[in-house]
This record gives C-alpha cells, structure tokens and sequence, in this order.
C-alpha cells in the first residue's frame, strides 16, 4: 500500500515464487480488480512478471501493449486495462522469492527511473518480510519465532507489552541502549521524543512515526511503534 502510494499508481501486487509448480501466484493484489487476478498463474518468463522473475532484474515498462513480453490474461480475468507496469524481483541472498508491481501511473504520466529506485528499495524489504514470514510460519515455538525474527533483522527493534513494559529487544537495540529493561520510559528517559511515547502509545493510530533525540549526546533515532494484537 506505501509503496503504490508513494510511486502513484493505481494498483500493485506481489506475486510470489510457488517452489512447488516454479509458478508465480498473487498473495497480495491492490486495487480495484485485485482480487479478480488472484486466479492467474505465470510460469517465470510469461509476462512482465514473468520476466523480472526469470531475469532478476527491474523492468520499467510504460507502453505494455508494443512489448512482447506482456501478457493480457490478467486483464482479461480482472477486466482492467493495463498501461504501464514497474516490476522488481524479490530477492533473499540472490534467491527468488516473487516480485512486486505497481500498474498504471494515476496522473496517465510515465514511471521514472526515480519510481524504480523507491520500488527497488521497497522490494529489498519486502523480500525480508517474505522470507522471514514463510519462515515465521513453519516454526513451532513462540521463543523460535522471536528469535528468527531478530535474527533477520538489521534495525533495532523492541517488544513492549500492554503495560508499556519491555519484554525483548534484538541485538541491534541493545548496542544503542545496553541495559534497557523495564518500561519504555525509563529506557528512553535521556531522549526527546516527538510525539511524546505516551501519547503514542494511547494513539489509536496502529503504526506511529516516532522521533528520538539524546539530551546531551548526538544521537537522532527515527522509527516506528505498530500496534499488534494478541492474536
């Protein structure tokens, strides 16, 4: 959704790698006709999709009906009309995952270099998500799956329970803030936070951009507070 927003286009997708039939199928689709093309399978090298996937590389493509690689199944399961099309594979240590794709500028104008290299940085992180939630999925433990997760992660991140009390932080945070335990307030009692960590914790909003500023040292964190639910 981020990544459709910010590029401007009337829909995107993720399509993913099925080990299973080497077929791409898509998991997520937004847009209007979205779930209409959940239907559709592309073998790698059919269609645009097809080919960043077999290829591993970007592809802008403004006019897909004068490129051979187009494939107008899609839009004729979905009954949309497709114009141009931005693709970028999902690639975790050089394996394919699938790739994701932005359709149809909303202004009618051209994708640009500059809407390949948002989508490439999007791609980045949305294989790491893809691949740490296929992992996510075939673990067993609670413990396991919190492990793997920080283990994937090069941000710092924390978990904090409904009582604002910190309850796992990865490597990554505790190489920022050594002994952080206890409530999140007193982990960040030296930083500036904008907005304050309480009213983004009573927000309602279910992410949250937060801003964090050391009082005395040169030290700027910029990130993020999701709200999860416990199911």
């Amino acid at each position: 959704e981020l990544a459709n927003e910010i590029v401007g286009a009337e829909a995107a997708s993720i399509l993913l790698l099925d080990p299973a039939t080497n077929e791409l199928y898509f998991d997520v689709a937004i847009g209007e006709k979205g779930d209409e093309i959940k239907e559709v399978r592309l073998k790698p090298g059919e269609g645009i999709a097809g080919w960043v996937a077999l290829e591993k590389k970007p592809l802008i493509v403004n006019n897909v009906k004068n490129d051979p690689r187009w494939t107008s199944k899609i839009d004729q399961q979905a009954d949309f009309s497709t114009n141009s099309i931005l693709a970028a594979p999902l690639l975790f240590k050089g394996r394919l995952l699938g790739v994701i794709e932005v359709i149809n500028k909303s202004d009618q104008s051209d994708f640009s270099n500059d809407d390949l290299q948002i989508l490439q940085a999007f791609s980045t992180q949305a294989a790491i998500s893809v691949e740490t939630a296929q992992l996510f999925s075939k673990l067993k433990s609670e413990k396991e799956k919190f492990e793997l997760i920080f283990t994937q992660m090069t941000d710092a991140a924390i978990f904090i329970d409904q009582n604002a009390n910190i309850v796992f932080s990865n490597n990554s945070f505790k190489k920022i803030i050594p002994s952080a335990s206890g409530p999140i307030f007193s982990a960040f009692s030296d930083f500036n936070s904008k907005p304050p960590l309480e009213e983004a914790l009573a927000g309602n909003g279910r992410i949250t951009g937060i801003e964090l500023s050391h009082k005395q040292n040169q030290i700027f964190l910029s990130g993020w507070l999701s709200k999860i639910s416990a199911e």
